[in-house]
Parts: C-alpha cells; structure tokens; sequence
C-alpha cells in the first residue's frame, strides 16, 4: 500500500539514505519507529509508543496541535478512521457489510446507528446528538474536559434514550482492541492501520497537511 499523494506524506529521502521504499522496515513496528526519524512538521509518534494504547498514542498526537479547532479537525479524523477501520475489517460470515455514510465533517452513519464527534462548546452539535438520540442509536465521543458533563446532561434530557458516550482514547482503544481480537491482528499492525486511515482522511480534506501523522512510505 501507498499513502495518499500528498507532499507532506512523502519520505525525506536524505533521512534513510536514498533507501528506496523503505525496505529496510519489514514489519509494523519498524515502520511505526522509522516514521520518529523523519524531520518534518507532521505529527510524531511517540518514542514510546509501545508503552501506550492506542487512545493513549492518539490523544498523545493531538497534544501536538496548537489551537482548538485544528484540535477537534484531528480527532474528527481520528473517530472517523477507528469507523473506517470497522468497516474494513467487520467479520461478515453470513452478516451482511457494513457501509459507512459521512453526514458531515462530525457525523457518521453506520446501519442504523449514528456516531458523532461532540466539541467542546459546540450547542448546535449538542442540539442535534439530543434530537438524534430521540430516535436513533447514537455513539458520541468527546475529546476534553466535559465529557462527565455532557454525558450527565444527554442522559438527564433522554433519559433510556441517551447515547453511549465515550471519550476519545477510549473509543479509540476499543475499536483497535475489537479488530485484534476480530481478526488476530498484532497491535502493531492494527495501529499502523488506523494511523493510515487516519491519514487518508486528512488527504481528502486537501487542506490540513500538518496534522498528517509521519509514516514510512513502503505500507
């Protein structure tokens, strides 16, 4: 596999070498340690990454954006590639597939069920999780300090109908568990499999190269 083509995505060949592709990285751990050499203003990984969940290396990458709004447009991302990843690795067997409909830049739609990315201080995305929440299953995430309060608040005004709400290292955690346990995966491979969903998304954006996450090139 390739990552999209976007400038910033691409590797520094005076790093490795003149190495083409990256050959030397035969494995996902390697590609997610080779990716820390790369001196670019993308988003690092963590040197001990292996320490760390996978929320725990996600909200670690968020921490290394200024700004809130820059902040939310990564996490969006973020919750959109652990969907991504469901989809693509959903165990079918006599289920159907599952597809995944984006509603906007912080709304998702799987089957009948919604999942959304709530910002801080964002009443009209609130207004419209308790208008959702009404009628329909909803996942929330949340990315901050008001994810107590804001789950007080869903479940006082819908009552059974509130939403799961979760936070984002939690999700995070729980959609790359899911998959290792689904299809055996290492957790090396499963995070270098969000991570490049994760990028494809901020490519399609066409606009937010910097908070790309720096990967080898030979996926």
């Amino acid at each position: 596999r390739i990552l999209p083509e976007f400038p910033e995505f691409r590797a520094k060949r005076p790093v490795f070498r003149g190495m083409n592709r990256f050959f030397h990285c035969f494995h996902y751990g390697n590609l997610l340690e080779c990716a820390q050499n790369r001196y670019t203003h993308m988003l690092a990984i963590h040197p001990n990454w292996r320490t760390f969940t996978s929320g725990a290396v996600a909200v670690d990458l968020l921490a290394q954006i200024d700004g809130r709004a820059r902040r939310d447009e990564a996490a969006c991302h973020l919750v959109a590639a652990s969907l991504d990843l469901l989809v693509a690795t959903w165990p079918t067997g006599k289920r159907p597939c599952l597809l995944i409909k984006d509603l906007s830049n912080a709304m998702w739609q799987i089957s009948t069920h919604y999942y959304t990315y709530l910002a801080e201080d964002d009443d009209a995305a609130l207004a419209k999780c308790i208008e959702l929440g009404q009628n329909s299953p909803l996942t929330v995430v949340m990315f901050g300090a008001q994810e107590s309060l804001k789950r007080e608040l869903l479940t006082s005004v819908l009552a059974e109908r509130a939403p799961s709400v979760w936070a984002l290292d939690s999700f995070v955690s729980w959609r790359t568990l899911s998959t290792m346990i689904d299809l055996g995966w290492s957790r090396e491979r499963t995070l270098v499999e969000l991570l490049l969903r994760y990028n494809r998304r901020v490519a399609a954006v066409g606009r937010s190269a910097s908070i790309g996450i720096q990967l080898a090139d030979g996926l």
